[in-house]
């Protein structure tokens, strides 16, 4: 099934968390922009703020709305 929404709609991180049987709270959204970043995370998913040239001005935002703020997905291993 195709879900008609983009990342500024919740619906698209509830349909991936029903696909997986998975509850909020065990779903990572990963994201360099600040509107998609503060949906998922008003809606009880964990956030992962990741860092981009074009968005920089946004960082501080980008904290509030995030649980973890990454420069690099290196950082994860």
């Amino acid at each position: 099934d195709m879900i008609k929404t983009g990342k500024n709609n919740s619906k698209i991180y509830d349909y991936i968390a029903n696909y997986f049987t998975l509850k909020k709270d065990q779903v990572a959204v990963f994201e360099d922009v600040i509107l998609p970043l503060k949906t998922a995370y008003e809606s009880g998913y964990i956030t992962v703020a990741v860092f981009d040239k074009k968005s920089a001005s946004q960082d501080d935002e980008k904290h509030k709305y995030s649980y973890l703020y990454i420069n690099d997905f290196k950082e994860l291993l």
